[in-house]
């Protein structure tokens, strides 16, 4: 039925996830709204390595505790208190549609957060006052069709971050701050 909930817990010492069934797919399968309440860090998740025959290739398996439902998220919401997105937190959510409203008081995003969203659309911007984006964070997001802002506070962008986001578009300025852009961040953009 939609708007139950159907799972709850724990993300981040001080953060919480519920997921919300907010209709069907065409295969018949529920569809989720993920929210995630509270303040401060996010917990990071190893991936798991499995081979995807539809697309015959090996990719990181998303570990988060949505993770066996992470194909059928659709919508993300985000307290704007949360200062780091962990790593490979939504890795494979491939149909979380529409753009991204990442936290204003974000500081740090970590490696693979968003890695393989590639139905999110529209523009990226980094809040002010992050100084991270770590490595592989945003790769394949191909539906991204905007410009990516970049804010000045930020110092890092790690391995391949922006990696295949084929759709961006627009003049990209790299803050002043910045003291280190690791290989391939901008590959096939």
């Amino acid at each position: 039925k939609i708007g139950t909930v159907v799972e709850t817990g724990q993300c981040g010492n001080n953060l919480t996830y519920s997921l919300v069934i907010n209709g069907i797919n065409s295969e018949g399968k529920d569809t989720y709204d993920l929210i995630i309440e509270g303040f401060g860090d996010m917990y990071n998740y190893l991936p798991e390595i499995e081979f995807d025959e539809e697309s015959n290739s090996w990719h990181a398996c998303n570990t988060a505790p949505w993770g066996d439902k992470y194909k059928y998220i659709l919508t993300l919401k985000m307290s704007n208190k949360i200062t780091s997105i962990g790593a490979y937190a939504f890795n494979g959510c491939c149909n979380l549609m529409g753009q991204l409203k990442l936290p204003d008081n974000l500081k740090r995003i970590e490696s693979g957060a968003f890695q393989r969203c590639q139905s999110l659309t529209g523009s990226l911007s980094i809040p002010d006052g992050t100084t991270y984006v770590g490595a592989y964070s945003f790769e394949d997001c191909s539906g991204l069709d905007g410009e990516l802002v970049l804010p000045d506070e930020l110092e890092y962008i790690g391995d391949a971050a922006f990696w295949d986001c084929s759709g961006l578009k627009g003049e990209l300025i790299i803050p002043s701050k910045i003291t280190m852009i690791e290989g391939h961040v901008f590959q096939n953009c």
